[in-house]
């Protein structure tokens, strides 16, 4: 597995009103530089205050997203202080979109173009860290307010792999831009906000919106990923935000939370061998585990005010430091018996036609009976040892992931409809979670079908026609308030046939 550094940038905002002055920085494409110290800092990118929100993403962010849709893991923060612009850079609006909202649209538009190939499956996850609490921003029961009432939501660590999930935390299935946009805004208008000296709508509250992916291929191969994007709050001092009361509190808390992953991002990039890192000092830092030096392929956008030079130059210093960590993206693939074989199979068709190929070549007789040679022993050693081998490799891990649940999902809670925001969730518009996995989500995906826009309703349509291929062997139904995955449903064993009904001459007998 091969170490990848941490992708770090730097955005300047605009200049405003309120900034004194905006000439104490100097910016070119892979540096900024301070002209108080005359000293120059490196980062991967930087972008002055004519750049757009676009370039960023066109630059950035769309190879961590292809990444994605090939089974390894991603994660986009924004860091700096109130009022620089990260909410801005995340989430835009309608007429000037996000990093969010064009991550969206580049993942559908990805789908629609490799439809005939694989097979796809989207949820989507919303929630923020408020007081070092977690809130659901898609709960919506009537009457509830999961996780603000009951102290926040739960982080726990899988005891398999490690990795930290968030306990009942609820995961919606979405099948076009539009459902998705329906619920990220929806979480948006829940987002804690408040209104300081230095931000008339600063965010109180770090907010994470996650996409988990699973796609299929014709080998019956499963690869599921998350992309994790983070819009975090700014850090402030009060003597600028002349914040009070709780505003003050919210401030501390969100200060803490943030000096926390500053000290575990120190840890990582001085780490030695038996050494511990404080992943556990906040729910931040245990959420962004696998992102920092972990399982993952990480940006760190860092957004800076021209007009601050103290806290731009500590929001320099944070990423400078972040480019030092080091991760280890892998693929992230489920593979049953069944596929590894017909993957193998294919290997060998290959290696057969090659052989052939370097039969025809010209050469000598001797260099023609060494090629056949060796090509002859690779496929004598997948048709024997490494076969066999590789099977029971996957028996054992399979066996494993079938008791538990993925990490990616919510082990012990489900929503209680599919639908999208306002609706009915009754069993004929898709609420029901009984039967099998590919007819719950082609109902929700008709169900759909009809209020899109033409391009949504197009890729709707390319997942309808996705989703209605044979359905596979029956399976036992899932327990109450459980949604399975195609990781679950490929990790499964069979099930033994009923026994034939008794013939009439036993009965009457």
């Amino acid at each position: 597995m091969s170490e990848k550094s941490v992708n770090v940038i730097l955005r300047l905002r605009p200049p405003l009103r309120k900034d004194e002055r905006d000439d104490l920085f100097e910016v070119d494409k892979t540096s900024i530089l301070d002209k108080t110290s005359a000293i120059r800092y490196q980062f991967n990118a930087v972008y002055d205050k004519d750049c757009s929100t676009d370039e960023i993403h066109d630059e950035c962010v769309q190879p961590i997203v292809d990444a994605a849709l090939k089974g390894f893991h991603g994660t986009i923060f924004a860091y700096g202080q109130t009022g620089s612009g990260k909410t801005h850079t995340m989430n835009g609006n309608r007429g000037n979109p996000g990093i969010i909202r064009q991550m969206i649209q580049l993942v559908f538009q990805r789908i629609s173009q490799d439809m005939t190939a694989r097979q796809y499956l989207l949820r989507m996850s919303y929630l923020e860290i408020y007081c070092e609490k977690i809130t659901d921003l898609l709960w919506e029961e009537a009457g509830a307010d999961r996780g603000r009432s009951k102290g926040g939501l739960e982080v726990r660590d899988d005891p398999h792999t490690g990795i930290p999930f968030i306990q009942d935390l609820r995961e919606e299935v979405v099948t076009c831009v539009g459902d998705v946009m329906r619920w990220l805004e929806l979480g948006e208008s829940r987002r804690r906000t408040g209104s300081t000296a230095m931000n008339e709508r600063s965010s109180r509250s770090h907010a994470i919106f996650r996409l988990i992916i699973e796609s299929k291929d014709g080998d019956g191969a499963v690869t599921m990923s998350h992309l994790n994007m983070i819009d975090l709050a700014g850090s402030e001092k009060v003597h600028q935000t002349k914040a009070e009361g709780q505003t003050m509190k919210e401030g501390i808390e969100i200060n803490l939370s943030l000096s926390s992953l500053a000290r575990v991002i120190k840890q990582v990039t001085e780490q030695r061998p038996g050494t511990h890192v404080s992943y556990r000092d906040s729910k931040l830092t245990r959420i962004l585990q696998n992102a920092i030096g972990g399982n993952s392929s990480t940006l760190i956008l860092c957004a800076i005010a021209p007009g601050d030079r103290e806290e731009s130059l500590s929001t320099i210093r944070f990423a400078t430091t972040a480019k030092s960590v080091k991760n280890k993206p892998s693929k992230n693939e489920i593979l049953t018996e069944a596929a590894m074989m017909k993957r193998m199979q294919h290997e060998i068709a290959e290696l057969k036609e090659k052989c052939a190929k370097l039969q025809a070549e010209k050469g000598t007789a001797e260099e023609l009976e060494e090629r056949r040679r060796l090509l002859q022993a690779i496929n004598e050693k997948f048709l024997s040892g490494t076969a066999a081998s590789q099977t029971r490799e996957i028996k054992k891990k399979n066996r494993a992931a079938a008791e538990l649940r993925r990490y990616t999902c919510a082990p012990s809670f489900a929503a209680p409809s599919l639908s999208s925001p306002g609706g009915g969730g009754d069993s004929t518009d898709g609420g029901d979670l009984s039967g099998g996995l590919f007819g719950r989500h082609q109902l929700h995906v008709s169900t759909l079908a009809d209020g899109d826009s033409d391009d949504e309703s197009q890729l709707t349509h390319h997942r309808r026609v996705a989703f209605a291929d044979p359905p596979p062997p029956p399976l036992s139904p899932p327990p109450p308030h459980e949604v399975q995955s195609w990781a679950d449903v490929c990790c499964q064993t069979e099930t033994p046939p009923p026994p034939p009904p008794p013939s009439e001459e036993s009965s009457s007998e």
